[in-house]
């Protein structure tokens, strides 16, 4: 009987796979099309061109699972309720073939093709009748790739033509080139950008345009560039500034009790209503002072740097121009309306294991945008992580951990030295920081550790960020519990032992971001992210000045550590109109040195949980192929190393509004440098094996993603994972979703806040 039932269920499923089963008579389904090259063309990189010129082709063809989920519904008779919802919500209605997108794609095609080079492109149209389907081909035909031969500029003696002829080095069009619309785009924004440098006001890329010459060429053209001719006797003419208003407590809604108070510092008149920010501030942020010439790209600059300090909600600008004793001047008034700057932030997450382990964590920060008036920011945080065991007669709390913090960022660098090569089109900072994590592993040891450091956060260009911490102090101090078996792990461990003493750590590290992402576009990009940090040099140069030949040598009778930590991650981020697809690669090294033997466990490496891999619970995996006989009995992982190497892909796909899906692929592990785990060699580095320690999760997960707020659930299990004396194996064999015992062994769920990666 209940075979008959999954027969039914799986006929339904056939049924409803047909994508053309909802169609009325005359009505025909759209194919995705097919890009084709006539004989001998010259196309560059056909696949993936042909792949662009694809994705130009309007309307976009259906998604198979969509329209599998409308195609599973008759017309609903009303229209609210679930299946409505379902039906037109989830799923997604044909797209059916229109044969008058037919010309608007042939245009959209050849007009992709002429903005890189192939200027006598053509493309043709067919169509290919399946019945009820129809798919459309497109055949480009394109025999010639036009290069610039010339580039004129202007001769003449206006200003704006000068100009143009004592930057022309600096031209995105070159002699040799292939023609490219792209560049002609960047010609006009670089031109246009020289002008307002120079005092012109008013200067747009409108004004900038471009002859093309093919005439009597075959396969080459001639670029003449040349300025809009003067329409009124105002234009090219150069501009100083003038009066500069501001309104820092300007209200776009309660316009009542504004321009209370003017007050005049420097050049600058500051109407308020309240106080809100210092003034110097203000001075620092609008660029140009009163008698300067006009310069668009320092203007432009001002207003991102206005944005950077992040408590103005709204910044707008009126111009007004006017001339006095024959100078041309130009008065700005800076309307600034304040953001919220108080702020409490809830965060949450989750994960199970096998062995009915609980895990959950919990935390609220404090944030003050403009804590002294001048865009400082304070932060204050409490964090508190906690995992038992259900269906236990035994303690309640395996694992308890709390961190409190404390932070200030200044909206400057705190240094004597200026460089010009920091950005100034954003905030450069000074942060100080201050936390301490208190850690009790319930029978085994308490741990507490203590942390300060200073940091300078500035950005070299749009796309690169630097970090550099020049001090930072950390003590850790462990006490051990009374658990008698873990006390013998420890008389046996050495490295154990060595890992969880109390130890001081004085360092400091570099670290920077480069990204490519644009703000606004769904166009592909990439982050890397790398560190690089030093422990314990001017400690061991204080230690031996004082003297000691004791190993470890102490500070305070504490031993210090010595180190060199690596770090990098990379990502690639493949975006679409209605999908994403990541990746992610992390490395890590970390060697002790000097006066350490052993890297302190705060600063090992460890992996697993919901930001790794995700199959596997923090801290559950490795180093290399080693388990952990005791973990389920005695909630207590030695499962760090000093090298570590992590792979992971997502496919992100939207579903419905706010809600995405994610299907992910992790992979793994972590492995000691210059030791084992015992005396089988578990847990070692080694180049010719490494790779047979390498550990492989999947899983699904879903997304409530609102843009500036994500809430992940994510459900994983190990495709490949370590047997105790048999090491890493693949278990896809093993796949059992409906067998309760499988899911509770293997299957991992996470419920956290913001994307993995």
């Amino acid at each position: 009987m209940r075979g008959s039932y999954f027969y039914l269920l799986g006929l339904w499923v056939l049924c409803a796979c047909s994508p053309t089963r909802r169609l009325s008579p005359g009505q025909q389904l759209l194919q995705a099309p097919e890009v084709h090259y006539a004989e001998n063309t010259a196309i560059v990189n056909k696949k993936a061109f042909g792949d662009e010129l694809e994705a130009l082709v309007r309307p976009i063809t259906n998604n198979p699972v969509k329209l599998w989920v409308y195609n599973l519904f008759k017309e609903p008779k009303k229209q609210k309720g679930f299946r409505h919802w379902l039906k037109y919500k989830i799923g997604e209605a044909p797209v059916l073939f229109n044969s008058a997108s037919l010309n608007r794609n042939r245009l959209v095609l050849e007009k992709h093709l002429q903005d890189h080079g192939y200027l006598n492109a053509q493309v043709r149209t067919d169509t290919v009748d399946q019945g009820k389907k129809v798919k459309v081909l497109y055949e480009v035909k394109a025999d010639k790739r036009y290069r610039i031969q010339e580039v004129y500029v202007p001769e003449g003696n206006t200003p704006l033509d000068q100009l143009t002829q004592a930057h022309k080095k600096e031209s995105f069009l070159k002699s040799g080139e292939i023609y490219r619309a792209e560049n002609l785009r960047k010609e006009r924004e670089r031109l246009t950008t020289i002008a307002t440098q120079n005092g012109y006001y008013g200067i747009s890329q409108n004004d900038v345009y471009f002859y093309v010459d093919t005439l009597g060429q075959v396969d080459s053209l001639d670029l003449y560039v040349r300025w809009k001719p003067n329409t009124s006797a105002t234009d090219l003419q150069k501009y100083r500034y003038g009066q500069t208003n501001i309104y820092p407590t300007y209200s776009l809604t309660d316009t009542s009790s504004q321009l209370s108070d003017t007050i005049e510092f420097q050049d600058l008149k500051i109407i308020e209503n309240f106080y809100f920010v210092k003034e110097a501030l203000l001075r620092r942020s609008i660029r140009g002072q009163t008698g300067d010439l006009y310069n668009g790209s320092m203007e432009n600059s001002g207003l991102k740097y206005l944005q950077d300090l992040d408590i103005f909600k709204f910044i707008n600008v009126r111009t007004d121009t006017r001339q006095e004793n024959g100078i041309n001047y130009l008065d700005r008034s800076f309307y600034l309306t304040p953001t919220q700057v108080r702020d409490i932030r809830f965060d949450f997450e989750t994960n199970t294991r096998s062995g009915s382990y609980l895990g959950a964590l919990t935390a609220v920060t404090y944030t003050n945008k403009n804590q002294f008036g001048g865009a400082e920011r304070f932060d204050i945080n409490l964090s508190v992580g906690a995992e038992t065991q259900l269906g236990t007669n035994g303690r309640f709390l395996n694992t308890l951990e709390i961190i409190t913090g404390a932070s200030l960022s200044i909206p400057k660098l705190l240094l004597p030295l200026h460089s010009k090569y920091i950005f100034k089109d954003y905030v450069s900072r000074t942060r100080f920081s201050l936390s301490n994590t208190y850690q009790i592993r319930t029978g085994f040891f308490t741990s507490n550790r203590l942390s300060a450091e200073m940091t300078y956060d500035w950005r070299s260009n749009r796309r690169m960020q630097h970090f550099w911490t020049p001090l930072s102090i950390t003590r850790n101090n462990t006490l051990f519990g009374d658990n008698l078996e873990f006390l013998d792990e420890l008389e046996e461990n050495p490295r154990l032992r060595n890992l969880l003493r109390g130890v001081l750590i004085l360092g400091g590290q570099y670290r920077f971001i480069y990204s490519t992402q644009e703000i606004g576009k769904k166009l592909p990009y990439l982050y890397l992210t790398g560190a690089v940090e030093l422990a314990g040099n001017l400690t061991n140069l204080l230690a031996n000045t004082i003297g000691g030949d004791s190993r470890p040598h102490r500070i305070f009778g504490t031993p210090y550590s010595q180190y060199l930590k690596l770090e990098a991650d990379s990502r690639y981020y493949l975006q679409r109109t209605d999908h994403t697809w990541a990746f992610r690669f992390t490395g890590g090294l970390v060697i002790p040195y000097g006066n350490s033997d052993f890297v302190p466990y705060s600063e090992q490496f460890f992996i697993g949980g919901s930001l790794s891999l995700r199959a596997f619970r923090l801290r559950q995996l490795g180093p290399g192929a080693y388990v952990n006989p005791a973990a389920q009995d005695v909630n207590f992982f030695d499962q760090t190393g000093e090298i570590k190497l992590e792979f992971s892909t997502e496919y992100r796909f939207d579903l419905y509004s706010y809600l995405k899906g994610a299907v992910f692929v992790d992979a793994g592990n972590i492995w000691l440098l210059n030791e084992n785990i015992n005396d089988s060699g578990e847990g070692a580095f080694k180049i010719d094996s490494f790779y047979r320690e390498i550990a492989v999760g999947s899983g699904v997960g879903l997304r409530v993603d609102f843009n500036y707020f994500v809430i992940r659930l994510d459900a994983a299990f190990p495709l490949r994972k370590p047997f105790l004396n048999e090491g890493l194996k693949w278990t896809i064999n093993q796949l059992d979703f409906l067998s309760q015992n499988w899911r509770e062994e293997n299957l991992v769920w996470h419920l956290a806040i913001g994307y993995p990666f």
